[in-house]
Formats: C-alpha cells, sequence, structure tokens
C-alpha cells in the first residue's frame, strides 16, 4: 500500500500545477510555496512498485494502521460495540435502487406457504443471529424479511413477530416450515392460530442417528443390517397417516427387542407421548407437526433444503465470520439486489434454475416404466422357457434382490408375473456379471451417494 501527496488542505494552498496523463508539464497557476504536502491516503498495491520508492515508505504495519485509521474518520460511524448503538448512517436505509431498506414490505401477504430459520455464521458480534423468512411464490423460495436478533429467547421471538405484523398487517400465512425450536413453535401458534406448522423432516432424519451416535448405538447401525433396516421404520412413521402413527408406534414397541428401547423411548418422551393410563402424555412435539404425509400428497416442501442452500451461498459471499455491522449492511444490501431479480423473475413467470437435467430424468423415468410394462407384459404371452431379460428389467431385479432379499424377490415375481426371471434364470444372469452380489446387503450411504451423483 502507499501514500499519495495531493492538494494541500492545511496550509490552504491554492496554487496548481497541469500536466498530461503522462505527466508531461503543461502550465502553473499561483507561485508555490515551499511546504510540505499533506499526504492523503490512499489503498494502492504495491506490486511493480521501484525499489526507490520503496525504500522511503513506512513499514507494512505502518501502512496498514493508518489505512484503517483513515477509513475509520472518513467513511463511516464508529463501528458498534454493543446491540445499543444510536443510529444507522443513513447510507445504509436504502438499497441500490435507492429504495428503503430498512422496514420494508416486499409483498410477502401475497405467499402463502414460508421457510424461517436462523443462521449464526455471518452476524455481527454484537448480535446472536440472523433470522431470516423466505416466501414460496411461483415455484421460488425468495428471502422477505431479515432481523438481527440478540438472543433465541421466546420474548425476542414474540417482539420480531409484533414489529413484522405491525409493518405488514395483512401478513397471514397459511403455511410455515420450521426447525425443531419450541420457542419460535410457541409464538407463531399464538400470532397465527389457524396457521398450519411444520417440522422440517430433515431434523427427524438427523435427530435419530445422532440419538444412536451418543449412546453407542453407532456401530451396530452401521454393521448390522437388521438393526438398521428397524431404525429405518421407526423414521418412516413420518410418512404414514397422522390418525395411524400411534398404532404403528405401538406395533414397533411390541416387535422389537430391548436394544432398541432406549431410542423407543426417546421417540416416545419427544414425538409420540408416554402412556399415562388411558391417555398420552403431551409432547414438544406433536405428531402433526413432523408428520409429512400431507405435504407429500400436496407436492410441498418436506424440508428447509432451499433455505440451507441460502445459508451457504450468504456465507460465501461474506467470505468471513462475524464482521462488523456496516460490513454486514453492506454485504446484505448486495444481496438484496440479488433477491429483487429473483422478486421480478418470480412475476414474470420465470422458472428457477433446476439442479441437473430434469427434464432428461422425467424422460429416462418414462423410458424405464415404458420398457419394464412392455417387456412384462410380452413376457405374459411366452414360456418361462422364453423369458425376455431387457436392461431395464435385470435393474430392476438386481435392485430388487440387494434391497429386499430372495424372500421379496419370490413375492414380486408370484403377484407381478412377467417382471421378474425365476431364481435359476436370476442366478446365472448373477454369475455373468463382474460384481458380486448378496441378499439385503444395503449400504445406505453408498445409495444415497448413489442418489447424489444423479441429482435426485
Amino acid at each position: 500500500m502507499t501514500s499519495r501527496n495531493q492538494r494541500n488542505v492545511k496550509h490552504f494552498c491554492h496554487d496548481r500545477l497541469h500536466t498530461k496523463l503522462n505527466y508531461e508539464f503543461i502550465k502553473t497557476v499561483g507561485e508555490h510555496e515551499n511546504h510540505i504536502g499533506n499526504p492523503r491516503c490512499e489503498a494502492t498495491p504495491t506490486i511493480g512498485v521501484p525499489d526507490e520508492v520503496r525504500i522511503q515508505l513506512p513499514n507494512n504495519h505502518n501502512l496498514k494502521r493508518n489505512i484503517r485509521r483513515w477509513r475509520q474518520e472518513n467513511t463511516t460511524e464508529p463501528t458498534p460495540t454493543s446491540i445499543d448503538f444510536p443510529v444507522i448512517p443513513q447510507k445504509y436505509h436504502e438499497t441500490t435502487r435507492d429504495n428503503i431498506f430498512f422496514q420494508k414490505d416486499v409483498g410477502q401477504e401475497n405467499a402463502t406457504e414460508f421457510f424461517i430459520d436462523g443462521t449464526f455464521k455471518v452476524v455481527p458480534q454484537i448480535f446472536f443471529q440472523l433470522f431470516a423468512i423466505h416466501a414460496s411464490y411461483r415455484d421460488h423460495v425468495i428471502p422477505v424479511t431479515f432481523i438481527l436478533l440478540s438472543s433465541k429467547k421466546e420474548e425476542i421471538y414474540q417482539v420480531m413477530v409484533d414489529e413484522i405484523i405491525q409493518l405488514a398487517p395483512a401478513w397471514q400465512p397459511q403455511r410455515v416450515m420450521m426447525d425443531f425450536e419450541k420457542a419460535t413453535i410457541n409464538v407463531f401458534n399464538r400470532a397465527f392460530p389457524i396457521v398450519e406448522l411444520s417440522g422440517c423432516y430433515f431434523h427427524i432424519c438427523q435427530s435419530v442417528p445422532w440419538f444412536l451416535l451418543t449412546h453407542g448405538f453407532k456401530q451396530l447401525y452401521e454393521t448390522d443390517v437388521t438393526f438398521a433396516d428397524n431404525i429405518h421404520k421407526i423414521i418412516a412413521l413420518a410418512f404414514i397417516e397422522p390418525s395411524m402413527v400411534i398404532d404403528g408406534f405401538v406395533l414397533l414397541c411390541s416387535n422389537l427387542d430391548y436394544d432398541y428401547q432406549q431410542l423407543l423411548d426417546y421417540i416416545g418422551d419427544n414425538y409420540i407421548g408416554r402412556l399415562r393410563g388411558r391417555t398420552r402424555r403431551q409432547v414438544s412435539y406433536p405428531i402433526d407437526f413432523w408428520n409429512i404425509v400431507t405435504r407429500v400428497k400436496s407436492d410441498l416442501h418436506r424440508t428447509n433444503n432451499n433455505f440451507e442452500g441460502w445459508h451457504r451461498k450468504l456465507n460465501c459471499a461474506f467470505q468471513c465470520s462475524h464482521p462488523s455491522l456496516w460490513t454486514f449492511l453492506d454485504k446484505l444490501i448486495k444481496e438484496e439486489n440479488n433477491i429483487h431479480s429473483d422478486i421480478i423473475n418470480a412475476m414474470t413467470g420465470r422458472q428457477p434454475p433446476r439442479v441437473g437435467n430434469d427434464s432428461a430424468a422425467n424422460k429416462d423415468k418414462h423410458g424405464f416404466l415404458k420398457d419394464f410394462i412392455d417387456t412384462s407384459t410380452s413376457n405374459l404371452t411366452k414360456s418361462s422357457n422364453y423369458f425376455r431379460c431387457s436392461d431395464t428389467i435385470k435393474n430392476f431385479a438386481l435392485l430388487l434382490y440387494i434391497l429386499g432379499g430372495k424372500l421379496t424377490y419370490e413375492f414380486i415375481q408370484l403377484n407381478l408375473p412377467g417382471s421378474l426371471s425365476n431364481l435359476t434364470m436370476f442366478n446365472i444372469m448373477i454369475s455373468n456379471l463382474n460384481s458380486k452380489f448378496s441378499e439385503e446387503e444395503f449400504q445406505f450411504d453408498q445409495l444415497q451417494k448413489h442418489l447424489d451423483d444423479l441429482n435426485v
């Protein structure tokens, strides 16, 4: 970094020296006195600076200190050290389009489905979290509200919701998806009694393995296929009708042995309710909150994945943790400009960008089903000795055998004629492959990796 001597302000020197861009002399104005010019701090890279100039510069530590001091004195207000700072500078009150940035209603009353969550990494140190509300509008999920909060206490959330309602009196959300945070659940239930609150399904998928990890079941879960399969049955309670969840849970409890008792107690205490006489104890997260059958039937979001994607995008944009308040506002105003573009795209009917090639994936699905049905129908009219095993049938047979085992394979073969060859032909097909397969050898991490590679 270098400093450059420019006009002398302190001594009020009005003399001027005029040169061309190549520093060729043109003329002078006035009689210049022999005073020392005031240095004006200018952030300029020292790359390519001649050695003769370098030896006259202060050391790097002093240069950086001078630049920081100049920025603090000339660029903005002092950085707040607590949440009781007096005022936000005027330049942070407007967006890049000169619209109001603070306390701005962007038409969120028009949307009915919302997602709420907080992020912590990009928050200034004087605050605890950045709470954001996203709206689902014409297949776009768009941030519409940002709130800096000092804690996660219920009374803070209540003040936040009261302020939002004051800014947008017509806001009446129909559906809100959130994390499993009791304080926000209580506040939104009070503020919007008829709203449909839903918990992110990903939380259930995380909480059960986390319980297994913290209670010493990790190795058993990763090595015992039967144990892992029963764990997934417990998680699958989220996919059956809410009225049948308790019966399904009771059935699991009666069929599972003592190895599962700790996990069943955890699920019962938090998501089902322990039986007390003829009634069940009220739980923190009732069945209607975490069950996603209605969302699956209505083709609605089951997770906050869009929200998490925005968090990652925001972290990349900031490129630092816990910036100063002014840096935070600068970055957020720039992000608001991107959000405005998303809003315009949604209003004009443009579809959001898709991950992967959806059209190709749908085409592959339809092609798979067509070939599977055509081949199965053709096999019905032929003797078993002339069974046609297309690539589609082979893939279906291999996956079914690996996931379901021999009994499942035989059950489907008997009840869906033409779709599967007999086990003798299947074993011959396996022997001709380079890979080795065994029934019920189901590696969930490998399946997840395969699905991720396919963008499923």
